[in-house]
């Protein structure tokens, strides 16, 4: 803040805010403020207003060689002399439940995508494969008497290795959350449970 006077001269001008905000990672989501990758952080500082804003992601510090990652689905070719991969598979979230509101009862969120992950997977140099990338579920949601449950997410898979999809949560008038590779919460309005 700014200091005061007693002498009668006017007082000092208080110091601008700052707003800061942070994510896991290396690959920055988001444009806006001062970009910089801090330990196992991406930070965007803003020192005056603006706006985060979702971009393409980009990979802030370079991957270690003979490192691909997949944001969408696509193909993936065995580089020469590969004979097994490292990998890391993760499956879209569920959907969020759709709430009534006004005592109309409460909804439970989705679940997270479920994940696999391991060495020594084989695989044949120069052969091509196919990788899924699951997209997260769709939300619950309402028009005028229909409701609409909401979506499980959708499996990750990558040379046979499946990750399951995140359960929805439930909606107002849906008893419990849907299963998956971590159960939709459960409507937590009527005190019922999630999905396993």
């Amino acid at each position: 803040g700014g200091n005061g006077r007693n002498t009668g001269t006017a007082g000092g001008s208080g110091g601008s805010g700052i707003v800061i905000v942070r994510y896991a990672g290396f690959t920055q989501w988001f444009t806006g403020g001062t970009v910089t990758c801090l330990g196992n952080w991406v930070v965007h500082t803003f020192t005056s207003s603006g706006t985060l804003a979702p971009a393409a992601p980009t990979q802030l510090i370079p991957l270690p060689p003979n490192t691909a990652i997949f944001y969408s689905s696509g193909t993936w070719v065995a580089p020469t002399g590969s004979t097994q991969v490292e990998y890391l598979v993760v499956a879209g979230g569920g959907g969020g439940g759709y709430s009534a509101g006004n005592g109309g009862g409460a909804s439970g969120g989705g679940g997270a995508g479920g994940f696999l992950t391991a060495t020594g997977l084989s695989v044949t140099a120069g052969t091509s494969y196919t990788v899924t990338v699951g997209a997260g579920g769709g939300g619950g949601w309402n028009s005028g008497n229909t409701d609409g449950r909401a979506q499980n997410g959708g499996n990750s898979v990558f040379n046979g290795i499946t990750a399951t999809g995140g359960g929805a949560g439930s909606s107002s008038g849906t008893l419990t959350g849907a299963t998956g590779g971590s159960g939709g919460g459960g409507n937590g309005g009527n005190s019922t449970a999630g999905g396993a």
